[in-house]
């Protein structure tokens, strides 16, 4: 079998073959960070990205590290005990060595506090995948401490961070310097969890100290520890309402403050739970995934059912809707909006239909819109009247026949 014209076999200098290389590329472009490495990428089950409201980073990432060391801020271990919330006797615990000597540092970015950079800390295994997966799970306080990594790849890759190999969890190997390369072995750092998976086995063709549930990685990355939740709100789920203009309102490019998975995903954003409300600080129904409390443009819906809320424990003033025979007059036409001149659509003009019944049209910003599912509520009244009218003519009619009958029946031959 050729890939892209070169057999599938032939040997990289980095030792794997074409085939092999293929496979770890598409399972890192998919992003599955809990891939069994034992199976071929084409027997895997898909796995959709997933991007939660708290991978929403409310505060800017910048695109420019500190200058010189004077930008960072070494935090004590109290320090570090206290922003990761867990107990002081921990942070040892996150501890490697360099010639015997602490490597293990957390800083403090000063022009932005709530960006810090962890280096050298020791990962654990994962007991359920021991020898490929690692995080840096505190034992007693159960906290992640590599709870959102800044993504390797944003910005141009200038917060990406480094692993590296170990003696027995705890020496830097080779003084620091065996770093793990993808062109070694296929590797990637979940953003959120902060889980550092191999998808293939470290091997000593690739360092003395292979990576194993022995000798655990250690990793150097950044961590963003500000609020979360969108740009114009410290919440986790809750746009508030903005009113006039808000041009003044500061916030990052939205690409940055969006975990983004890989280039073929930025301009996607998914959600996962909720619910998302705009426009109030309270849903009306948890069960409801999103929630907007105002009026919503959309260019074109797509939906397999639609609902309006009706319940009449909602409701006040009902009154019985008069009889309106106007609407039958208003005219339909075909048509298309300004800026798709190539997709024709059916409708009425809005203000045609204000002249007739004023209160199915709602005016945004001068641009006025038609209420069409109000159109079956405002015919149903008269297409009752006209139910009475067609049962009063068969009424008439049904009469008419029996009189007809009863003159012929003595109607002289």
């Amino acid at each position: 079998m050729d890939i892209m014209g070169v057999p599938s076999q032939t040997m990289l200098p980095d030792g794997y073959s074409v085939l092999e290389a293929s496979d770890y590329l598409i399972k890192k472009s998919l992003w599955r960070t809990n891939t069994n490495v034992g199976a071929p990428v084409y027997k895997e089950a898909v796995q959709t990205p997933k991007i939660v409201q708290k991978q929403i980073a409310t505060q800017p990432i910048p695109d420019t590290l500190p200058a010189n060391a004077s930008g960072w801020k070494t935090l004590s271990f109290s320090e570090i005990a206290t922003l990761f919330q867990i107990r002081i006797d921990e942070v040892a615990g996150l501890n490697t060595t360099v010639n015997k000597q602490s490597a293990f540092s957390v800083k403090q970015y000063i022009a932005y506090p709530y960006i810090y950079k962890i280096t050298n800390c020791r990962m654990k295994p994962i007991a359920n995948n021991p020898n490929y997966a690692f995080n840096v799970v505190t034992p007693i306080s159960k906290q992640n401490i590599l709870n959102y990594v800044i993504p390797f790849n944003l910005n141009n890759g200038i917060w990406a961070g480094t692993v590296y190999r170990t003696i027995s969890g705890e020496e830097l190997s080779i003084r620091g310097n065996d770093i793990v390369f993808n062109s070694q072995l296929p590797f990637i750092v979940d953003s959120d969890s902060g889980i550092f998976t191999m998808y293939d086995p470290d091997s000593p063709r690739n360092s003395p100290h292979p990576i194993n549930s022995i000798n655990t990685p250690a990793i150097t990355c950044y961590i963003y520890r500000g609020e979360y939740g969108n740009f114009l709100g410290p919440y986790s789920t809750i746009l508030p309402q903005i009113l006039n203009d808000i041009s003044g309102i500061k916030h990052a490019p939205i690409a940055d403050t969006i975990w983004q998975r890989n280039a073929d995903l930025s301009n996607n954003i998914y959600f996962r739970g909720g619910p998302i409300i705009v426009g109030n600080n309270v849903a009306s129904d948890q069960a409801l995934s999103f929630e907007v409390n105002g009026s919503a443009l959309i260019q074109r819906l797509v939906t397999r059912s639609m609902a309006t809320l009706s319940d009449i424990r909602l409701k006040e003033n009902i009154r019985v809707l008069p009889i309106n025979s106007d609407i039958l007059n208003l005219q339909c036409y075909t048509y298309n909006y300004k800026t798709t001149p190539d997709i024709e659509e059916i409708g009425v003009i809005a203000q045609e239909v204000e002249k007739v019944v004023p209160h199915i049209i709602q005016t945004n910003d001068g641009i006025k819109s038609v209420q069409y599912d109000r159109f079956g509520v405002m015919l149903l009244p008269i297409i009752k009247e006209q139910q009475q009218r067609i049962e009063t003519l068969e009424n008439e009619m049904s009469s008419l026949k029996c009189f007809f009958h009863k003159l012929l029946a003595h109607a002289p031959l």
